[in-house]
């Protein structure tokens, strides 16, 4: 499991990218992080596998804090993580995989928002 505690990341620019973000992912769930640029997607991102170091918070997975592992043991912890960047360009566009989604995942009130997502989906993250 990965569990995520108030993690915080603020760069030295002044810049809050990640504000008190929990939440707790079961082994073998898929996760997708969507989301506008800017909403923090690729900072949590890089914050659960240490290449940024958070400000705050905690990461657990499984049974060991990440956040204060050594080198070597989270080069080994890291082999247990599966992670694709926006870099790598899946979908053609961002509002192409919102449509799809919606479709997908329609939300009984409209479009879906914060506060009409269906189960198991929320406005920045879809879990399937």
């Amino acid at each position: 499991m990965l569990r995520l505690e108030n993690l915080s990341k603020r760069y030295k620019t002044g810049d809050l990218a990640l504000t008190n973000v929990s939440l707790e992912i079961p082994d073998g769930q898929l996760v997708a992080l969507i989301g506008p640029s800017g909403a923090g997607k690729s900072t949590l991102i890089r914050c659960v596998n240490r290449l940024v170091d958070a400000t705050e918070g905690k990461i657990h997975l499984g049974d060991r804090e990440v956040t204060s592992l050594s080198t070597a043991d989270l080069r080994r912890a890291r082999r247990r993580m599966g992670m694709i960047f926006q870099e790598y360009a899946l979908v053609a566009s961002t509002s192409r995989l919102t449509q799809r989604i919606k479709v997908d995942f329609p939300a009984p009130d409209g479009p879906i928002s914060a506060t009409n997502c269906p189960s198991g989906i929320s406005s920045d993250t879809l879990v399937r």
